[in-house]
Formats: C-alpha cells, structure tokens, sequence
C-alpha cells in the first residue's frame, strides 16, 4: 500500500568502469632472478622410465602375492619410484 505517493528509484544507465590491471614487463619482474633451462628427457627416456615402472609395480604386486601380504612394507617407497619415473625424475 504506497497511499497515493510516487517512489522513484535511480539506476545508473553505465556501471563505474573497472580498472584493468597493467601487466609487468617481464624485464622488470624478474631483476633478481636467473633463468635455468628445465632438462627434458628424450621420447626413448621417457619410454624406457615407463616400462621400468610397470615392471616395479607388477614385480611389487608379484611379491604382496607371493608372501601373502608380508612384503607390504616396501609398497609405498616403490609405488613412489614408479610414479617419479613415469611422470618425470
């Protein structure tokens, strides 16, 4: 119930403009800093680490199988080769 009275509401026709941010030059954002190359292992490398990995986790499993679960000790450090030689050292 408004009695009678008229209610206006303002809207701004444009919102306020959103500051974009200016990007470093790189020069500037890397003073201190010395570039490394990363070493990239050749398709043969990664090839011959992947089927290491597999032979490491079917040789653990072969092994959990074979005691009856009492070689589980090793499990996680070979499971850990097997990951780092797979998806890089």
């Amino acid at each position: 119930m408004n009695n009678g009275l008229i209610v206006y509401s303002f809207k701004k026709k444009q919102p306020d403009e959103v500051p974009v941010p200016v990007p470093v030059p790189e020069e500037e954002k890397y003073d201190n800093y010395v570039y490394v190359p990363q070493y990239q292992p050749s398709q043969e490398i990664q090839f011959w680490g992947t089927v290491a990995a597999v032979l490491i986790v079917g040789g653990t499993l072969a092994e959990d199988v074979i005691t009856c679960g009492g070689g589980i000790a090793d499990d996680a450090a070979s499971f850990y080769l097997a990951y780092r030689l797979t998806f890089g050292l």
